[in-house]
């Protein structure tokens, strides 16, 4: 997902890794942490006062990030296999 306005750009990884990437010097400004497989999908939201991006993975899981601070906000669960 890429907010070209707030030039950010964020990234899931077969590392099970989300990464939140600065635009302007390519600097990666921090790593999210939580899912136990790949995460095979990321959409992103930039709105008046929030920053937040909606993560899917082969765990089973997704995970709502608030990208200002790294914080997990919610897992949500229900799947019976990996997302994708």
């Amino acid at each position: 997902a890429v907010d070209f306005w707030e030039q950010i750009a964020v990234t899931g990884s077969l590392d099970t890794a989300v990464r939140v990437w600065d635009l302007r010097d390519h600097t990666l400004l921090r790593t999210l942490q939580g899912h136990s497989a790949a995460v095979t999908c990321v959409s992103a939201y930039w709105g008046p006062g929030i920053i937040q991006a909606l993560s899917a993975s082969a765990d089973s899981t997704m995970r709502l990030w608030n990208l200002e601070t790294g914080e997990c906000r919610a897992v949500l669960t229900g799947h019976l296999d990996g997302i994708h």
